[in-house]
């Protein structure tokens, strides 16, 4: 009996740990991206090139649907370093940060209709990365 015991107590603490570990990996992702976005941002050249850009006031269980909006918009952004534009899309797309902006259920997703892509507010560059930058900095207070 004592055994059992033992055993259930040290898989409560594996999984508390893996669980605590989990959060701060996911939080470190976040806190990576949105350094990388802000060294981005200063890469980028102004154009005319207008942006479908989601806003702060989306719903929560559409910051997934949010993301994928910035994620497709973000390669034709001109700039600079299109190294980091590129690390910066691809982190963009990590289950890390695409769990991370979304704590909804899929019964809560069931229930709201989220906007389309196209039929957010054309902005220029800057206003696209700021809004980008807003829905992960809210995602990374969340788990912090």
């Amino acid at each position: 009996m004592r055994t059992i015991f033992s055993c259930v107590l040290c898989a409560l603490l594996a999984l508390a740990c893996w669980t605590e570990t989990a959060s701060a990996s996911d939080s470190n992702m976040l806190h990576a991206t949105i350094k990388l976005l802000t060294q981005f941002n200063l890469t980028v050249k102004q154009t005319n090139t207008r942006f479908s850009t989601p806003t702060n006031g989306i719903e929560d269980c559409c910051s997934q649907s949010a993301l994928k909006c910035f994620q497709s918009q973000l390669n034709t952004i001109t700039s600079n370093n299109k190294e980091l534009q590129h690390k910066l899309q691809k982190n963009l797309l990590k289950s890390s940060i695409v769990k991370g902006v979304d704590r909804c259920t899929v019964e809560e997703k069931a229930r709201v209709q989220c906007a389309s892509c196209n039929s957010y507010n054309k902005t220029d560059s800057q206003v696209f990365l700021k809004n980008l930058l807003l829905l992960l900095q809210k995602a990374y207070s969340r788990l912090n």
